[in-house]
């Protein structure tokens, strides 16, 4: 598909981390996201004239377990994973959206690490999970990250849409009371560099070993 020419000069910022035919973008060629998929391909949803193509055209074809960015590379994570298990995708909703097979809760356990990892301090993921074969509970138990909210939608509530944010919050134990670690940057070997805000409000930056 072809790409909008402003891609050359703006990186983008957002991520399709299993972008399928990219059903839900109103420009599937959008320049401020790459979009990322592990199949490229093309199938016929009927035989007549006129009718459309699902065509799975991702930037980059690679796994939503294994993804080839840097950490913290962007703002916003769209992971709209398969959702149904199956061996092999042989119906048009098994090809639309893929399927889920051999030890798929490792996978996409593996899969909310990476999204994870790619976004940037205080970035958002958004997580979207149809229930048809497995109850969303546990699908957020395969991440320990905490979701801000959510809303169900389709024709049976089944549609979950999720937002979680990444935050290198910790509790410290200075002080009285626990302090919040708000932001950190890497300083050294195996150190980090912290902004600690005491129960009085005052910040005053630390150094930690991260052992």
């Amino acid at each position: 598909m072809k790409r909008h020419p402003l891609e050359r000069i703006v990186r983008p910022q957002v991520l399709d981390a299993c972008c399928g035919g990219k059903m839900m973008w109103f420009d599937q060629a959008d320049p401020r996201a790459v979009f990322i998929d592990i199949r490229r391909e093309t199938h016929v949803t009927d035989s007549r004239p006129g009718r459309k193509e699902l065509v799975v055209d991702p930037d980059h074809v690679a796994s939503f377990t294994d993804m080839p960015f840097d950490d913290g590379q962007f703002s916003l994570v769209v992971f709209d994973p398969p959702h149904i298990i199956r061996n092999e995708a042989r119906g048009w909703i098994t090809k639309k959206y893929g399927v889920l097979n051999g030890d798929w809760k490792a996978m996409l356990r593996d899969g909310f690490k990476e999204c994870f990892r790619v976004l940037r301090d205080g970035g958002v993921l958004i997580f979207k999970w149809s229930d048809s074969n497995v109850p969303v509970s546990e699908i957020l138990a395969l991440t320990p990250e905490k979701p801000l909210f959510g809303h169900k939608s389709g024709k049976k509530m089944g549609t979950h849409w999720i937002a979680f944010m990444r935050s290198n919050k910790v509790v410290a134990t200075e002080g009285r009371n626990p302090a919040l670690v708000c932001s950190r940057g890497v300083v050294g070997n195996r150190k980090a560099s912290v902004n600690i805000v005491d129960d009085r409000g005052i910040e005053s930056l630390k150094i930690l070993p991260l052992d």
